[in-house]
């Protein structure tokens, strides 16, 4: 299973795997987050017309909640043929802590599913469910890296700038860095990542809390299949920060597929 919700991400794996119906499996970026491609004539389904709330949303409780807290969502996007795609997403923290790249870090195991009108889609290595494991400091809840099974899959972020306790609708900035490497050894790399974080609108009473990837491939990037492609996962919360769902545009077929 191969392409970071960091936490959002946009480097994809290619020929990793079988396809169903109109879909091939492309693969997951560093961060754990999906690509596929492969789709004909897509058209995005679009999601409701987002209202720019005025309310001061909590970001620190957020970031707290996505590092610690269990969570399952269940997504779909419709293309222009009328086939119906469910992704799934759910976070299961680990107890206690560990050790990441020779800092203390508390970890979440992040598992992923993709059907296309009900089927499965078989997955990197033609498995339907992908695992990714994500290291977060445990103080600061910032990201620390990601390991998987796969090529390009283990990430170690260089820095990292602190977000505001709190911020309204139309915030951004630059977020994390992070490197990028064909394993864990960390002697080959696929390149390095680029994270910028958003505050978007979505309703008058909550805010999409998103992460915006921008990867740079080396020639090995692109041998182990990862592609120079931006993608962006998003978080629903409202103003008190709580999780209520999430939003993830996809790159399919070089037109953008949103799942909500």
């Amino acid at each position: 299973m191969k392409k970071i919700i960091l936490m959002t991400a946009s480097i994809c794996l290619v020929s990793c795997g079988g396809g169903s119906g109109n879909v091939t499996f492309c693969g997951y970026d560093a961060f754990g987050n999906p690509y596929y491609c492969s789709v004909p004539n897509n058209t995005p389904s679009s999601p409701p017309t987002p209202v720019a709330s005025n309310l001061t949303f909590q970001i620190t409780p957020a970031i707290t909640a996505i590092a610690t807290q269990s969570f399952n969502y269940s997504i779909s996007a419709t293309d222009n043929n009328g086939n119906n795609f469910v992704y799934t997403y759910s976070s299961v923290p680990q107890s206690g802590t560990t050790t990441f790249n020779n800092q203390t870090a508390i970890s979440a195991i992040i598992t992923t599913t993709l059907t296309e009108n009900g089927s499965n889609i078989a997955l990197f290595n033609n498995q339907t469910t992908n695992t990714l494991t994500r290291y977060f400091n445990p103080s600061t809840y910032e990201l620390l890296g990601t390991t998987g099974s796969y090529p390009g899959s283990f990430s170690t972020v260089t820095s990292t700038t602190s977000l505001p306790t709190t911020g309204l609708v139309g915030y951004t900035t630059n977020y994390i860095s992070a490197n990028l490497y064909n394993d864990s050894q960390q002697t080959i790399s696929d390149g390095t990542l680029n994270e910028t974080f958003s505050l978007n609108a979505n309703t008058a009473q909550t805010a999409y809390l998103c992460y915006n990837d921008t990867p740079t491939l080396t020639t090995q990037g692109n041998t182990d299949g990862l592609t120079n492609d931006n993608q962006n996962i998003c978080f629903s919360i409202n103003s008190a920060g709580q999780l209520l769902g999430m939003q993830v545009t996809l790159q399919i077929n070089n037109a953008p597929l949103t799942f909500y």
